[in-house]
């Protein structure tokens, strides 16, 4: 199940408001999260972007600065998702489209990122995404630094793939009740057994 939110850490300045092209780095399924303002679980999906021409210096190495936001995996219509790939994209979806559309599809794709500025409850400044749109004409973008990467909670190795993932980004997909079932599975999860056939049986 892959789709977004942007904080930088406190650390680290936030980006000038403006245009930046970029490209889709990574794409993390970050399980059922919940939504305060709709009051319920929803599946959410993170999308990560990498921004070239703004840089970082992390632990001595010289990195691209990076932004992400966080959706509701949907594509119904009032679906921010939905609106933001279409404006990416610059056009509708199909109908077909509609009924199955694999997000690995965004993966290293580039586009013009409007950054904005916002304030926390706390006061603190940090930037996020405003809207995401195709890359002007002629904007040539560099290849990507960061490694491509898709992150899915359905896959049977994706306990694994976790660690390939910042810490901030796995506390993230640790605070979902996804993740809490797949590492803590309740009785209802577990499958029946026969008790028969355990090894501690009236024959044994």
């Amino acid at each position: 199940m892959l789709t977004v939110s942007a904080k930088p850490t406190s650390s680290t300045p936030p980006l000038e408001a403006g245009l930046y092209p970029a490209r889709c780095v990574q794409l993390i399924d970050l399980g059922e999260q919940m939504n305060e303002l709709a009051g319920k679980f929803q599946r959410q999906v993170m999308l990560m972007f990498e921004i070239p021409s703004e840089r970082i210096s992390v632990n001595g190495e010289d990195k691209p600065r990076m932004i992400s936001a966080t959706y509701t995996a949907s594509l119904s219509d009032k679906a921010k998702l939905r609106s933001v790939l279409e404006s990416w994209r610059g056009r509708q979806f199909t109908e077909d489209e509609l009924a199955c559309f694999d997000l690995r599809n965004i993966l290293n794709v580039v586009c013009s990122l409007s950054v904005i500025e916002k304030t926390s409850k706390t006061g603190n400044k940090y930037s996020s995404i405003g809207s995401i749109s195709r890359v002007m004409k002629g904007i040539a973008v560099p290849p990507a630094e960061t490694p491509i990467l898709a992150f899915d909670l359905d896959e049977d190795d994706c306990l694994a793939k976790l660690a390939m993932l910042p810490d901030w980004v796995q506390e993230r997909v640790k605070q979902g009740e996804t993740y809490k079932r797949l590492t803590d599975p309740s009785p209802d999860d577990l499958p029946d057994v026969d008790p028969d056939d355990t090894p501690f049986g009236d024959d044994a």
